[in-house]
């Protein structure tokens, strides 16, 4: 997450690593952006940067309102996958009054795909070692 504060100084906390098993990239995405979302505390014109097409899709057409509005089903009254993590992501979005945008991949993708995994290794470092 990033951004800029009232004086315009940037605004960049540290990432949350979690892992989640058995879940899809627009799962993973959702994830990410429910808990960059609750980081806020005050409304904000946000720009999402994602490789996933179909979160990235469902964001710029609106379509989690449309599927709320719809008892979370999609046009072929099928259930929406992720619908919990929507349900939470469109939640923050209007509690918080945030407008939101998607685009592709940000300047620093390639930044974040080097320093994420060594930010995960520093946390590991000190780990105990299991007994054999």
């Amino acid at each position: 997450m990033s951004a800029k504060k009232a004086d315009g100084t940037p605004h960049e906390p540290p990432p949350r690593i979690a892992e989640y098993e058995e879940t899809t990239e627009g799962g993973l995405t959702l994830y990410a952006l429910r808990d960059a979302l609750d980081r806020f505390n005050f409304a904000c014109e946000i720009t999402v940067h994602t490789e996933c097409a179909y979160v990235a899709d469902a964001l710029n057409q609106r379509w989690p309102w449309q599927w709320a509005g719809n008892g979370w089903k999609n046009p072929k009254q099928k259930e929406v996958k992720n619908a919990c993590l929507w349900s939470d992501v469109l939640r923050l979005l209007e509690e918080g009054g945030h407008l939101v945008k998607a685009e592709g991949r940000h300047e620093y993708s390639e930044l974040m795909r080097y320093r994420l995994p060594l930010l995960a290794a520093y946390q590991d470092f000190f780990s105990e070692v299991k007994e054999w």
